[in-house]
């Protein structure tokens, strides 16, 4: 405790040596380390009541009716597994009553994007063909693949800016496949940094068909980069049997209710979203010389 100042080092409170009043526990990292003494400083850590807790009781999602890869679990956090505990006992659920259910100190946004990361989980995992979640295209809830009836994934919207939102995003998730740096895609779009991660997560929940918009054609394969497309109607969300696939896979989506995303599409600049996309790409030029 005294090498780590009398304080947790995974929420920071500090105990009563240290002017707090946080009850420490000394945890040891691996339990049965074979490369040095149990009790080595190395393998020591000073975690609060709480934090201790929390590390030995984590949520795994083992109880759930998911198979989960060794890369799927890279990429996941505990509490994404707790969210899709939710769904699975509750779904669908707007993102509101997700994040009222989880029962963890989590602002909305955090729960959102961890539903976006999960909702685009084979954009993260290379492996993986489906997403884990999507979103209903008429109730906007979030749900399991078998709990959404009608996905927004894939989908092209009725409404004006959530349709302008979409197309931003993917361009944003492009730009990024294509390996720009992400503070030259923030200077295009006039955002920081933070907000191209966050279009990014969006785009991979939402895979807004661009190719099928400025070319007629859906996308069957856009995955990590390149596509394939070939003509089909497009999905413009009026009616289930006109729905159809974009990528290697047809997951579920995210609808347009229940969005409560903050507007930080925009920027200031009131140039259209091709014409932005155009001078991205010519940065993106000028930069490879």
């Amino acid at each position: 405790m005294k090498h780590d100042g009398f304080e947790c080092q995974t929420c920071g409170e500090a105990g009563p040596r240290a002017g707090g009043t946080a009850t420490l526990h000394v945890h040891h990292k691996d339990p049965e380390p074979k490369d040095r003494d149990r009790h080595d400083l190395r393998n020591l850590v000073t975690l609060c009541d709480d934090c201790h807790w929390w590390v030995h009781n984590r949520p795994t999602g083992d109880e759930l009716p998911i198979g989960f890869s060794t890369p799927d679990r890279r990429v996941l956090l505990p509490h994404d597994y707790i969210i899709l505990g939710v769904l699975h006992r509750n779904g669908p659920l707007s993102t509101t009553q997700v994040h009222e259910r989880i029962g963890l100190s989590l602002s909305a946004q955090t729960v959102r994007e961890r539903l976006w990361i999960l909702a685009g989980l084979d954009y993260e995992v290379e492996s993986r063909s489906t997403p884990l979640v999507g979103k209903d295209a008429v109730s906007g809830d979030w749900g399991l693949l078998d709990q959404v009836t009608l996905p927004e994934r894939g989908r092209i919207p009725n409404d004006m800016r959530t349709f302008m939102q979409r197309i931003r995003d993917e361009f944003v998730r492009q730009a990024v496949a294509r390996g720009c740096d992400r503070q030259t895609i923030a200077d295009v779009f006039g955002v920081v940094e933070r907000t191209i991660w966050y279009r990014q997560r969006r785009a991979q929940a939402y895979e807004f068909p661009l190719g099928a918009l400025f070319d007629g054609e859906v996308p069957t394969k856009n995955h990590h980069g390149g596509s394939t497309t070939e003509d089909r109607p497009l999905n413009t969300g009026s009616n289930p049997s006109e729905t159809s696939s974009n990528s290697k896979h047809t997951p579920p989506n995210s609808g347009t209710s229940d969005l409560g995303e903050p507007d930080e599409v925009w920027g200031t600049t009131t140039e259209t979203a091709n014409d932005d996309f155009e001078t991205l790409l010519d940065k993106l030029a000028w930069q490879s010389h």
